[in-house]
């Protein structure tokens, strides 16, 4: 009978103790939970309201945040010498920190009218629907920059109609802005999020071989700082390149690489991503693999499989990257995408964008912030 008493006891107490353990893990401050913990707690916070735009939001997260290439390489990536010898000439700045887009370039944004079509749904006209309003305006300005650039190698002789194309990118839906917003919070402890998005505005350029496409990057050393627009009755010469980043010195884990500028105009970050055919063609044939990855656990088997033959393929590039045997044909209806808009009837009010601060003291006082399941 003694012994039955212990067993209870024992049993209290250590259900006692686990409450008490629970408790304290559920009232962790916001600054302790781990990067996953705080993304998920700021989506669940977010002022975008319905649940199926948060679900997909998490889900998108979750997809980010799942590590997709654990294991190191077995073996570089090429073997060619993939150095930019003509670096772009950059923007003086003080620190990494103007990597930010311009609070005062959409000071005088007070509503949202016309917006990129599939964005109609939920949209609101907060900091990032205004930074998407002043995408709207910087994109025809950008688009006719990377022709004209095309343009300018062509009459130099140095390159021909079949060496390089501009190929235009649609502006980043809201959805997806706030993502990556709520991931630069999360992640720098700045507050800013909208203006931490650093591509509403995209583009590229593709070169035939990668030779062409290293002699390009001197060329746009020369061209920008002379380029001039016509902005709001003024002549300009505004685009300035902030940051570059080659990606062929140092390949993503997948042995993909390209040559990335981060270029400012009008107080908005764009993004240029230049690269050679070859590997922009296994970038295309490799859309569909991406897509499954997203869609698997990190613990599938066919994860490796997918991993595995992505690296082949990107490596499988760099073979040809020299070659002229590539051609830039089947991408040239990509150079004629055209940008599709709807009008928001009427447009929702504006929106702050809740920063960190606020979240850690809403996190602090909460009973219990929702943990993230571990990707």
């Amino acid at each position: 009978m003694l012994s039955i008493r212990r067993v209870i006891l024992a049993c209290v107490l250590a259900l006692a103790i686990a409450c008490i353990s629970a408790s304290a893990a559920s009232s962790r401050s916001y600054h302790e939970l781990s990067l996953e913990e705080q993304i998920d707690y700021m989506l669940s916070n977010e002022h975008d309201a319905s649940a199926v735009a948060k679900s997909a939001i998490a889900k998108r997260f979750d997809n980010i945040l799942q590590p997709r290439f654990a294991a190191a390489k077995d073996e570089k990536c090429h073997d060619e010498k993939v150095d930019i010898e003509c670096t772009p000439k950059l923007a003086t700045v003080a620190s990494k920190q103007y990597l930010i887009n311009d609070k005062s370039s959409i000071a005088g944004i007070g509503t949202c009218s016309s917006v990129p079509k599939g964005d109609e749904v939920g949209y609101i006209c907060d900091d990032f629907g205004r930074y998407q309003q002043l995408a709207i305006k910087v994109k025809p300005f950008w688009d006719q920059l990377l022709r004209d650039f095309v343009q300018h190698l062509i009459k130099n002789k140095r390159f021909t109609e079949k060496d390089v194309i501009a190929i235009p990118a649609p502006i980043k839906l809201t959805a997806r802005a706030r993502e990556k917003g709520v991931r630069y919070v999360a992640t720098t402890g700045n507050d800013g999020g909208a203006a931490g998005v650093s591509d509403y505005v995209r583009g590229g350029l593709v070169f035939r071989t990668f030779p062409l496409l290293k002699d390009a990057i001197c060329e746009l050393n020369t061209f920008l700082p002379k380029y001039v627009v016509t902005w709001e009755g003024s002549k300009l010469t505004p685009f300035s390149v902030l940051d570059s980043e080659n990606k062929f010195l140092i390949p993503q884990d997948s042995c993909y690489s390209d040559f990335n500028m981060k270029i400012k105009f009008m107080g908005l970050i764009i993004e240029l991503q230049t690269n050679f055919c070859s590997m922009f063609g296994v970038k295309e044939k490799a859309h569909g693999i991406y897509e499954q990855l997203r869609k698997l656990p990190g613990s599938s088997p066919i994860t490796n499989t997918l991993k595995k033959q992505l690296i082949n393929m990107f490596k499988g590039a760099w073979p040809k990257a020299s070659q002229d045997s590539c051609t830039l044909d089947p991408y040239l209806p990509m150079t004629k995408a055209t940008f599709e808009h709807v009008t928001l009837s009427p447009p929702k009010p504006a929106v702050p964008f809740t920063p960190v601060s606020a979240v850690a003291s809403s996190a602090t006082s909460a009973a219990a912030p929702p943990v993230a399941s571990k990707p």
